[in-house]
């Protein structure tokens, strides 16, 4: 499901399954500090409007494609007629200042998509050792031991 996050049509299914939602910003609190703990933090709140129907719950974190490094978690669901409201809170992605970089915070109007898919960070496994070669791809290769034959090799 890793290419929902660059599939507009794998993210449909998705979608439809309830776990992401897209939809446009209705409000936002761009300079919205968070002052609960010792230390004050940038956590911009985003209410996002859509016709997507969900199964996410309150505290869920998700993500959007166009904005990796940053998550937000649902802070509420509100139904207003055949639309839903959600409300989220922004964390990371922002700059290290209490006043957010210009273009962090979502615009209002701006459409996004939000998923609890989590975009890898883009590195690979790291291959399996020579004896843990799978045998999907042949086993473990044969020891090789050197000839006197491989000495006159020719080299062209």
């Amino acid at each position: 499901m890793d290419r929902a996050f660059d599939d507009e049509l794998a993210m449909a299914e998705v979608r439809l399954g309830g776990e992401a939602f897209a939809g446009h910003v209705i409000h936002r609190d761009a300079t919205r500090l968070d002052t609960s703990g010792p230390r004050r933090k940038l956590r911009p709140h985003i209410v996002v409007a859509t016709s997507d129907r969900l199964r996410l719950e309150q505290g869920v974190v998700v993500r959007s494609a166009s904005r990796p490094a940053q998550e937000a978690r649902i802070l509420d669901i509100s139904y207003v007629e055949s639309t839903v409201e959600v409300r989220l809170e922004l964390a990371g992605g922002m700059g290290r200042s209490l006043t957010p970089a210009p273009g962090s915070v979502p615009e209002l109007a701006e459409h996004l998509c939000y998923s609890t898919l989590a975009k890898d960070s883009g590195r690979l496994p790291p291959f399996p050792s020579v004896e843990e070669t799978p045998w999907t791809h042949g086993g473990p290769p044969p020891v090789y031991l050197p000839t006197d034959e491989d000495a006159t090799e020719v080299w062209a």
